[in-house]
């Protein structure tokens, strides 16, 4: 029995192609001896090219909600990607940020999943309001530390303003608590996973508890937010 064949909008088969392509030309700049930051920078730039050209589609597709879309939700990247730091098959790390009163949100949200998905990218998503994403960063370390480097892509300025406005002022206030989950959580995922020198296979994106290894260095530069984490000499 033949298995079936996979279809996709013209859109996003579009997409995927010029994704494709895009990530062929990127690979021989490297080889051709561009520098690894460079390669960083432009793949950040294609991935958000991406999601932009999705995200226009879905409102095309969705005229009667796409005033709400625009004016009620935000897309926010996050992590390394939200830093601009991308490797060539690095997650997207989207945060799909909305006001209460967006009814619609989880069409979008939906849509945009699915659709990224088609065209090649991984994804790591999540959906929540300022008020709710800000409330789980200061019980969850890795999230407050993705959260540190959010970059807003697209949407409504005035729901990401909320963030942006509340989150630096709530984790200065909150920094000795915040220092001491982040140190914890770094311990932990040492004894979980040993210590990377020591790994055959190192993952670079666990962090060591002194900041030592490539993602725990990144993890530590100056944050996208106007976030003090540095204890006081």
């Amino acid at each position: 029995m033949p298995r079936p064949t996979l279809t996709f909008r013209p859109d996003v088969l579009a997409t995927r192609e010029w994704l494709a392509l895009e990530r062929q030309k990127l690979r021989q700049q490297h080889d051709a001896g561009s520098p690894g930051i460079q390669v960083c920078a432009r793949l950040t730039e294609l991935f958000d090219s991406v999601l932009l050209r999705l995200y226009e589609s879905a409102l095309a597709d969705f005229p009667q909600h796409a005033d709400e879309f625009r004016q009620e939700v935000a897309l926010v990247a996050l992590g390394g990607y939200g830093r601009g730091d991308v490797a060539p098959y690095s997650d997207v790390d989207l945060l799909i940020l909305h006001s209460r009163s967006a009814a619609n949100v989880s069409l979008l949200a939906k849509r945009l999943l699915h659709d990224l998905y088609d065209v090649g990218l991984e994804l790591g998503h999540s959906v929540r309001t300022p008020r709710d994403v800000i409330r789980a960063a200061f019980k969850d370390p890795t999230l407050f530390t993705a959260l540190a480097e959010a970059r807003f892509i697209v949407g409504s300025e005035a729901v990401y303003g909320k963030f942006d406005r509340n989150f630096p002022r709530l984790a200065n206030r909150r920094w000795r608590s915040m220092v001491t989950a982040i140190e914890r959580a770094r311990k932990e995922e040492r004894l979980q996973y040993g210590e990377t020198v020591y790994l055959l296979e190192p993952n670079i994106k666990r962090p060591s508890p002194d900041g030592s290894d490539f993602e725990g260095r990144s993890a530590d530069a100056p944050p996208r937010h106007r976030i003090s984490l540095a204890r006081p000499q």
